[in-house]
């Protein structure tokens, strides 16, 4: 059995047709929901990608571990394992923070992590950061070098979603059997310009709407809109990816997993992005298992991408690691409710998180413990705490949209909450391990797969 996972920067839930959006943004989608299993309440355990890709991958909660993201020798990859049991492992993206650099190739044969050339710094955003570091940004030569950098450069410097289905479905070809292939798509993350050829005047317009830190309703209305047709562009790519896999038969034995790193805010809770929140619009995302012998089924009991890579070894029939945390969620898939998966979802992030940390090309990863922010999420109360400042306890049945803070009415409810979370920051606190420890481990894993 085959396994390809399929990831989608930014992608909420609220967005997919098939998740009760008004707008028919994902057709395709809607078909792999239609033909597998679609959880409706499936919840990152981050609102932002170096932290929730460290639990996809290795089923560890970022804070563990000094709160390094960067893949270190203290967590092991879903695809360290499967290459161990001898499967051809692939992955192809063009996300930074996901490179080789933050040890993200660990266990693929193949790893596709190129930025484009046009990511890469021009004479013009060169001679930008000279008259910045010499005459500041409010020189009149700064101002003018941006407005005509923000003309001409690329509307999103990551590669097409098109390009990436290229690249994995000529490794494929060479690959056909026994495989494991992760491809993560960029597109949804902004900033979000239309489709097709536009003018250095309306790609300026657009340049600072995209950036600046206030919106009017309307400037959000457009943002929506033009998220939405990103949207649709990558559903169609999933489209065409997949049917291509269907007309070589590729589907016959191969399970599809679509999921997300994480949603996207639009001034729900008064911001525009990503990062430092743990409302639903930044952690509920979207996730589908399509494979053979799988019918349409609907999954309303909420899960966890902690999860996602027991699962995937579950499927293949792999034990897992005893360091991933997470639990299989394919018994739910085949009907068992009442011992899979958590039922409580944690999810961490760091408050304040700095911007030219986060969106640097080679940032310090590593999160600091003052300034942690965690949730727990049941299917009825979410529980906010925030290090040094005010905690917040949400109804999700009475109040979706996260509005009202009853920590005050419901105290009792939120010392129990609030308890697990400690109990949880004491857990990751001691999860710092020895060497040895880790060696030991990792011995153990080669030996059961036969490697030694």
């Amino acid at each position: 059995m085959n396994l390809i996972l399929i990831t989608i920067d930014c992608l909420r839930a609220d967005h997919l047709s098939c998740l009760g959006y008004s707008k028919r943004t994902t057709p395709n989608l809607d078909y792999l929901a239609s033909n597998g299993a679609l959880f409706t309440q499936a919840i990152s355990v981050s609102d932002w990608t170096p932290q929730s890709f460290v639990a996809i991958l290795t089923s560890t909660y970022p804070q563990m571990y000094r709160g390094e993201l960067h893949i270190t020798n203290r967590r092991t990859t879903i695809a360290q394992v499967l290459k161990d049991h001898g499967y051809h492992t692939a992955a192809f993206h063009s996300n930074p923070f996901l490179s080789s650099y933050h040890g993200y190739h660990k266990g693929f044969d193949t790893f596709d992590d190129s930025i484009p050339k046009n990511h890469r710094k021009s004479t013009l955003s060169k001679a930008k950061e000279l008259a910045k570091s010499i005459m500041g940004t409010s020189s009149k030569l700064y101002k003018v070098l941006i407005q005509i950098h923000a003309a001409t450069m690329a509307a999103n410097p990551s590669a097409k979603a098109q390009v990436l289905n290229k690249k994995a479905i000529s490794w494929l070809h060479d690959n056909p059997n026994n495989f494991f292939l992760w491809i993560h798509y960029m597109d949804v993350h902004g900033p979000y310009y239309p489709q097709g050829i536009i003018s250095p005047f309306e790609r300026y317009r657009l340049w600072k709407l995209n950036h600046q830190k206030a919106h009017t309703p309307e400037e959000i209305n457009e943002l929506i809109h033009l998220y939405d047709a990103e949207v649709s562009y990558v559903d169609e790519m999933i489209g065409s990816f997949w049917h291509i896999l269907k007309r070589n038969n590729v589907l016959d034995n191969t399970f599809v997993i679509v999921t997300a790193d994480h949603g996207e805010e639009f001034m729900e809770h008064g911001h525009y992005g990503h990062g430092s929140y743990l409302y639903d619009e930044l952690i509920h995302v979207p996730l589908i298992i399509v494979g053979p012998g799988l019918e349409g089924q609907v999954i309303s009991q909420q899960v966890s991408l902690l999860d996602l890579a027991p699962t995937i070894l579950d499927i293949l029939k792999i034990e897992k690691p005893k360091a991933f945390l997470g639990n299989s969620l394919f018994p739910l898939i085949n009907g068992n409710r009442a011992t899979t998966g958590n039922s409580e979802a944690i999810s961490e992030t760091q408050s304040e998180l700095d911007v030219t940390t986060r969106r640097g090309m080679r940032p310090q990863l590593q999160l600091d413990a003052e300034r942690r922010m965690i949730s727990i999420r049941t299917s009825k109360w979410k529980y906010i705490y925030t290090k040094g400042k005010q905690d917040q306890l949400y109804d999700l049945e009475d109040d979706q949209n996260e509005t009202k803070n009853v920590i005050d009415i419901k105290s009792e409810i939120a010392a129990e909450l609030r308890a697990k979370i400690m109990a949880h920051i004491e857990f990751k606190d001691k999860s710092i391990p020895n060497e040895e420890a880790v060696i030991k481990e990792r011995v153990r894993q080669l030996r059961g797969s036969g490697k030694i």
